[in-house]
């Protein structure tokens, strides 16, 4: 193995060095994971105290990334197959709620606890698909949607009357009154 010319490349393999030797020492448990890339099946090791991008990284498969915190969703990718408890994915991440439950992760908050675990990379697109367009298209987002659609423009000048009318269907009905009669608008 011919040794790094630079200090960076140097550096990088001394680290990883030292993460392997520590890991060992440590018996931390290794998990092997299935990743997907464009099609193509990889067996990857998978420290339980690693994050799942830098073991991808490791292996040579270099999946997008960004921040490296959760804060981008740069590093998505889909759990194909695998047991549920097999990841842990930690909930402090630019990932919605909704991205979770249609099975995307951030690699670089993602940690394997257990067997089994297929993961497939480049999850990016679905990751800004669900967190922009699809949560917003649900529930009251898409009532208020359907609401304005269906309803012309106000003026840009317009009357208290106009305002009303406008936003009465939004809400259910006439604002509540006040006993003077006054609806606090």
């Amino acid at each position: 193995m011919s040794r790094p010319t630079t200090p960076t490349g140097a550096l990088l393999l001394r680290l990883l060095l030292l993460v392997d030797l520590f890991s060992s020492a440590a018996g931390l448990r290794t998990w092997p994971v299935t990743v997907m890339v464009g099609g193509r099946s990889h067996k990857v090791a998978v420290s339980e105290n690693e994050p799942v991008l830098a073991a991808v990284e490791r292996a040579g498969l270099l999946p997008g990334c960004d921040c490296r915190r959760g804060s981008c969703l740069s590093c998505a990718a889909r759990v194909v197959a695998g047991n549920p408890w097999a990841l842990q994915c930690s909930s402090e991440t630019a990932l919605c709620p909704l991205g979770h439950e249609q099975g995307l992760v951030l690699l670089c908050s993602s940690f394997v606890v257990g067997d089994g675990l297929c993961i497939e990379l480049d999850a990016d697109g679905d990751a800004w698909d669900v967190q922009y367009n699809q949560r917003f298209s649900r529930g009251a987002g898409a009532a208020l949607k359907d609401a304005a659609a269906s309803r012309e423009r106000p003026p840009v000048h317009y009357t208290r009357s106009d305002a009303l009318g406008f936003l009465e269907p939004l809400f259910g009905g006439p604002p509540a009154r006040s006993e003077d009669g006054s609806s606090g608008l």
